[in-house]
């Protein structure tokens, strides 16, 4: 196998395993934005009868909330930029949970992209791509994929990981042993 990223991208098969992977996160985000919402107004309306103009108040900013996080979301997926960059460095790192009560371990890649912009790349509880990219790694970043860093130099590794399912699959295989959709090889 000769360095180089996949041209396999391009291909039909996998145009079409990530476009069904796109329309599965839209309909889950979709979701999401229509019926959390008013389940929380729901809920709230419940616990507190008498004061039904602020729950109606806080469901809508609730769901403008909502809303402003889903478009982030889509655009992040479907308007960001593919870039080629460079594995700046690595470290294992903490911070607050969601609730803020514990700490949790966060694992950091940062890479410095070809046109000098510098990205921070978080995992939290599984973390792929920081135990299979060292320092000095050149990757591409394909935004509409859900594990979305492929490796230029591929020629030392055994395994690769799935854009999809973020599962390690055989360099000698051209699907993912896991979810059985193409891999970037």
């Amino acid at each position: 196998m000769e360095p180089g990223y996949s041209t396999r991208i391009d291909t039909p098969e996998f145009k079409e395993a990530m476009d069904k992977g796109n329309r599965t996160f839209v309909l889950t985000v979709a979701l999401t934005a229509l019926f959390l919402p008013p389940l929380v107004a729901g809920i709230a309306a419940l616990i507190s009868r008498e004061q039904l103009p602020i729950v109606v108040a806080a469901c809508a900013i609730v769901w403008i909330i909502t809303i402003a996080i889903v478009a982030w979301l889509l655009g992040k997926r479907f308007l960001g930029k593919s870039w080629d960059g460079v594995v700046d460095s690595q470290h294992v790192g903490s911070e607050r949970s969601g609730s803020g009560h514990r700490r949790q371990r966060v694992y950091i890649t940062r890479f410095v992209t070809d046109s000098g912009r510098k990205v921070t790349y978080k995992e939290r509880t599984l973390h792929p791509f920081y135990d299979y990219l060292t320092f000095g790694d050149r990757v591409r970043y394909h935004p509409r994929l859900s594990y979305p860093f492929e490796k230029y130099d591929k020629t030392a590794d055994e395994t690769v990981i799935c854009p999809f399912c973020g599962r390690m699959s055989s360099i000698e295989l051209t699907e993912c042993s896991s979810c059985h959709k193409p891999l970037l090889v």
